[in-house]
């Protein structure tokens, strides 16, 4: 016979990830958790976990060259799901969030810092069977940079950053910045 089992509810999720290169810290509240499973007989045929929810996000990148970067933004908008249906394994995550920037390098006696808006950070991916079909990330903020080398100071207002890449089965099909 069939089987086919739901669950609804709700929880949080935190994922920590770090390497020499910086860290990625998402911190959320599930308000949507939903589990499906269907059986045949005693084999599972099917499951699939949705989750929905909002949190915060913390990446921090470490540039070779001593830029340090970090991003702080609230989640305003996420979808998670992971299924197996007769073996294929899929996953899929969007994440949407606003927030702020922070920059610092210091190399001698020269130093830059910066401190700006996100007003959108996007991230898209889909893998299915181990093999990433789907990887989309825009960024768009602005920026105040600030540059001391010695008695000399620089101040730049950078209105506008926007920066789009989108790959598809490993092929980039798009690809836009501009400060």
């Amino acid at each position: 016979g069939l089987l086919e089992a739901n669950e609804l509810g709700a929880g949080n999720l935190l994922i920590e990830e770090s390497d020499a290169n910086g860290t990625f810290t998402l911190m959320m509240i599930l308000e949507h958790v939903w589990r499906n499973v269907s059986m045949v007989g005693a084999e599972q045929t099917s499951e699939v976990f949705e989750m929905r929810g909002g949190g915060t996000l913390q990446i921090v990148d470490i540039d070779p060259d001593g830029m340090t970067m970090r991003i702080d933004v609230i989640v305003t908008n996420s979808y998670i799901n992971r299924s197996n249906i007769l073996g294929v394994i899929s996953e899929r995550i969007r994440i949407e969030a606003s927030g702020e920037l922070h920059g610092n390098q210091t190399d001698g006696s020269a130093e830059t810092t910066l401190d700006g808006q996100v007003s959108l950070l996007l991230v898209e991916l889909w893998d299915e069977n181990g093999t990433r079909r789907l990887d989309h990330s825009e960024f768009e903020g602005t920026a105040d940079m600030h540059i001391t080398d010695g008695d000399e100071h620089t101040d730049i207002d950078v209105n506008e950053i926007i920066a789009l890449e989108r790959r598809e089965d490993g092929v980039r099909v798009a690809q836009h910045s501009k400060i």
